[in-house]
This record gives C-alpha cells, sequence and structure tokens, in this order.
C-alpha cells in the first residue's frame, strides 16, 4: 500500500513542479522585457507580437512626439498635426521602431548585433541601425569637472545609461572610468570621438552602439562624455565628427581655472596607476621628467635652454599640456559646427543648483523637464571631490611664481574668452596680472 501510494502520487507531484516553473519562468520573462527601455513615449514593449501599424506625429509644440497605435485607415485624432508619419514596426525580439521617424532621434549608422543583460537575462539585439545616439555630449576640458558635470546629470530620471563590465560590452568600455560611476556599474568617459576612434577606425562606432542604452531621444536620452573632445591639436577633427554623426546633440563645456587646471593634471598623472606612461614622453627625448610642478612648469617655458636643444621637444610639450587651457581656441571647432546656441559654457566653480538650471535650459525643458529633478539630493548630497590632496587651488601655496607665469600666459586667452562669452568670470583667472584679486 505505501508503494503503491507513492507511485500514484509521483505523476501529480510532476505535474504541479512543471506548472509551478512554466508558470514562475513566464511572470519572470514578461518582467524583464518590461523593463526594458521604450522606443516611444507609451509604453511599446518588445514582446512576441505580429507587426503593427504606429502613426508617429509631430506637433507644432515640438514637444514629445504623440505616438499612437492606429489601424491603416484611421483619421488622425487631433487637428494640430503638421505632419504624420507611419512607419511599420515589428514588435518581435531584437527589432525597434525606425527611429529616424522620431524627432531629435540622432541615429547611428551600425551594423552587428549587441548583447543586453537584464537581471541575468540575455537579450540578443540583431540589428544596430536602431541604435539613438547621445543627445548631450560632455567635451570637458580635463581636471575641469567633466564627471562632476556627468554626475549632476545621471540623476535626471529621464537620463539612461547603460551598465558596465567586459561581459555586456564585447570590449566596448574604457578601463579608465571614473571609480565613484564604476562602483554603481554606470559608463562615463568613452573617448569614442577620439582615442577609439583613431585606434579603431573600422569598428569605433559599433564600440559605441555596444555600449549605448536604448533610448528614443525624446522622454528617455543618454549622454556622452570626454575631455579629450577639448583636445583640439590632437584631435582636430573631433568636433566634425560629431556634427555628422550627432548633428542634433547639445554641446557642454566644463571649465575652470587654466592654471589650476595644469596644476591637477599632474597631479593627476603622477599619481595615476601607471607614472611610467607619464615618464615614458621625456625619456623618449632624453630629458628628465619633472617631479614637482615647479620643474614641471620649466619645461613649458619657452626660454628654457632644453628648447633649443631638442627639436620639436618644447612644441609638442606645450601642446600636450599648455594648450589645453587656451579654452577658446578649443571651442571654436565645436562652436563652427554647432552654432553658438547650441554650445553651453560652464564656469564649474558655481553652485551645483545654478549649474542644473542652465545645463536643463540648455537642453530644452521639453526633453529634461525641471520639475523632475531630485533638486533636494544635489542640496544635501556633496558631489565627488578629490580628497587625496587640497585641491587645485592649493597650487598657490606651494608654487605661486609658477602660478604666476601661468596666469601672465593665459591672461589674453582668458580675456579674449571673457569677451566671446559677455560674462567676466573667465577674467578672475587672470587676477593677479590685473591686480584685482579680492
Amino acid at each position: 500500500m505505501t508503494m503503491s501510494g507513492r507511485t500514484s502520487r509521483t505523476p501529480i507531484t510532476v505535474v504541479v513542479v512543471v506548472t509551478f516553473w512554466y508558470v514562475f519562468t513566464t511572470i519572470y520573462v514578461t518582467k524583464i522585457l518590461n523593463q526594458r527601455d521604450h522606443v516611444a513615449t507609451t509604453s511599446l514593449r518588445h514582446v512576441f507580437l505580429p507587426p503593427r501599424r504606429l502613426l508617429i506625429r509631430e506637433e507644432e509644440s515640438k514637444s514629445a512626439a504623440d505616438v499612437i497605435t492606429n489601424n491603416e485607415n484611421s483619421e488622425p485624432e487631433k487637428a494640430n498635426v503638421i505632419k504624420d508619419k507611419e512607419i511599420m514596426i515589428n514588435t518581435t525580439m531584437g527589432t525597434e521602431v525606425e527611429v529616424d521617424a522620431i524627432p531629435q532621434c540622432d541615429k547611428l549608422p551600425l551594423v552587428g548585433g549587441r548583447h543586453f543583460f537584464r537581471n541575468r537575462l540575455r537579450v540578443v539585439d540583431q540589428d544596430l541601425s536602431n541604435i539613438c545616439g547621445p543627445k548631450v555630449m560632455i567635451i570637458g576640458s580635463m581636471k575641469c569637472g567633466t564627471n562632476k558635470l556627468a554626475e549632476l546629470l545621471i540623476k535626471h530620471p529621464r537620463i539612461k545609461v547603460n551598465s558596465c563590465n567586459l561581459s555586456n560590452t564585447q570590449g566596448g568600455c574604457n578601463q579608465g572610468l571614473f571609480q565613484a560611476a564604476l562602483k554603481q556599474g554606470f559608463i562615463f568617459e568613452g573617448n569614442d570621438f577620439t582615442h577609439v576612434r583613431r585606434n579603431d577606425p573600422d569598428n569605433w562606432l559599433n564600440k559605441l552602439g555596444r555600449r549605448l542604452p536604448l533610448t528614443d531621444g525624446i522622454s528617455t536620452m543618454t549622454f556622452d562624455t570626454s575631455p579629450s573632445y577639448m583636445d583640439i591639436p590632437f584631435f582636430p577633427n573631433v568636433a566634425k565628427t560629431a556634427k555628422e554623426y550627432l548633428p542634433n546633440a547639445k554641446i557642454v563645456a566644463t571649465l575652470c581655472h587654466p592654471a589650476e587646471r595644469l596644476f591637477s593634471e599632474l597631479h593627476h598623472l603622477l599619481n595615476s596607476n601607471n607614472p611610467d606612461e607619464f615618464n615614458q614622453f621625456y625619456r623618449d627625448n632624453d630629458v628628465t621628467p619633472p617631479t614637482d610642478f615647479s620643474s614641471f612648469v620649466d619645461l613649458l617655458k619657452p626660454e628654457n635652454p632644453i628648447c633649443n636643444e631638442k627639436n620639436g621637444f618644447c612644441e609638442s610639450n606645450r601642446m600636450q599640456y599648455l594648450k589645453k587651457g587656451e579654452f577658446l581656441n578649443n571651442l571654436r571647432p565645436w562652436y563652427e559646427e554647432y552654432g553658438e546656441d547650441n554650445v553651453l559654457v560652464v564656469d564649474m566653480d558655481q553652485d551645483p543648483i545654478i549649474i542644473m538650471e542652465n545645463l536643463l535650459n540648455h537642453i530644452g525643458s521639453d526633453l529634461l523637464p525641471s520639475s523632475e529633478y531630485p533638486w533636494d539630493d544635489v542640496r544635501t548630497n556633496a558631489l565627488s571631490l578629490n580628497n587625496d590632496y587640497n585641491g587645485r587651488s592649493s597650487a598657490y601655496q606651494y608654487f605661486s611664481k609658477d602660478m604666476e607665469w601661468l596666469e601672465r600666459y593665459y591672461a589674453e586667452h582668458n580675456d579674449e574668452l571673457a569677451s566671446k562669452l559677455g560674462e567676466e568670470w573667465p577674467r578672475k583667472w587672470s587676477c593677479h596680472v590685473h591686480g584685482n584679486c579680492s
């Protein structure tokens, strides 16, 4: 009796287990798919459904596009439609809406496939032709708060940044990532339009596409940031390349005291994980590498005797470091390509609240509404700072003569920038020269 009873219950147990597994898996997969990024302002999901016809409307308000599911012969419901675009999409797994029909989206011409990981479920997107490019480019300058601004921008709920690790980007990640962001799994500095493009000209765009999140450029968007985008002496065509692929992007330049910027860069280089890379440039030119800021600045001065002995060394050295602080020269290509109205120059010494107010206005309140931004979080939580030294301004305490030489060098550049912007704050960087330091 006992053995027979156990045998009779076994099929029932198997059925219950299989049924439970099926229901659980169905719910789990549905949940994962529902977490994927929207491709329009409605809740269009990646589910197994037959093709549908969508009507995307561009309205006079030029706010987020109206995306309405319609039959082929249905009439428009609103009278204020400027232009209607009908597109056929297939909502089966791995296919996106044709984003060139969505306003504000710069579609990247990508090929190949990429992988998404959502709660350990891998979904393979076989078509990269529908990837929306970044809507915002934070272009530097180096050591002037590009990561700080990115940290502020990513707080907006409409900003999406893909997770970064070697498994889900197929090598598209940059390992020199902002450490605080890396702990959260976010990408910041990609260098796609500069170093990656130079080193891998045939595949750089696909590397960018592999790490971009799915956004529509309307209800969600992403951004790109790299201080190398203002290294115009080394990458003279970066603005032109960006304009070619991201014609609708908003450009944001973060600026700070150019002499203090140089001090901060040297500190960064001497305390990086690979200081030998910094020293190698000097060794290659038979020059003793600098050991402090004073010896570093001496090698930047044109009157240094080494400049007569080492053909081309001083010019390369100044191009590598000194010219990064000639901000207006590095901004001109961006002005020329995007126009002055699309380039925002930010004084990173300002209060973060003022910085974000200006940035959101620059991007557009219809795209990133100010009402959705967590202002209290910015007011109460400190942003990332350099805690391993006393900050950029401490250079005046230890290297006052070198800082004054740099102020004189940058004074004319600062005045030109102030005139261009119609603002006085760039002139404060040369206050010792002008005799008006407060």
